[in-house]
């Protein structure tokens, strides 16, 4: 199962028109590894932000919700790109 799942995520990262990728499943069943070894074997760089764990990232979003400047503003505040 768990490389089925996988192998869903990365036709979907390989996708050239792709729709974002929403997951939801019953609370427990692994999404959060799932999506953690899918940015580490999928990605050569990934960053995972908990927005339970980290509610000031939700400041990001007021304002502009243009996706280049949020991805700007995490890269800067996390040294990714």
């Amino acid at each position: 199962m768990e490389r089925l799942v996988l192998q869903n995520l990365h036709s979907w990262r390989n996708k050239k028109n792709r729709l974002p990728l929403i997951l939801k499943g019953a609370r427990q069943v692994g999404e959060t590894w799932l999506l953690k070894e899918f940015g580490r074997t999928g990605f050569k760089d990934y960053l995972y932000i908990n927005f339970e764990n980290n509610p000031s990232m939700s400041d990001l979003f007021e304002g502009s919700i243009d996706p280049h400047r949020i991805l700007e503003l995490v890269g800067a505040l996390h040294g990714k790109k």
